[in-house]
């Protein structure tokens, strides 16, 4: 009998820490999965911000094209400006 309560026991342990043991297994997995999809927004993150440095140099040179082209338009607008102004 005594036999009998013991395996019992060890029985309902073992029930429970296979109960416990699965649910630690689910958390595990909702946490890779969270921690895969954090993977997948960080390296886009990531190759968008490469993208946008190795877009930096052509968009330095196209203001700097811009700022060479409206300094001379305005060079130009002020030599007119001054013909106009002469008797």
């Amino acid at each position: 009998m005594e036999l009998q309560r013991d395996s019992n026991r060890q029985i309902s342990d073992f029930k429970f820490k296979l109960v416990k043991a699965e649910q630690e297994v689910t958390a595990l997995e909702q946490n890779v999965t969270r921690l895969e999809g954090q993977v997948t927004r960080y390296k886009s993150a990531s190759e968008n911000a490469e993208k946008s440095v190795q877009d930096l140099p052509a968009e330095r040179h196209e203001c700097f094209a811009l700022s060479e082209a409206n300094t001379l338009f305005w060079t130009f607008e002020n030599a007119v400006a001054q013909e106009g102004e002469k008797p």
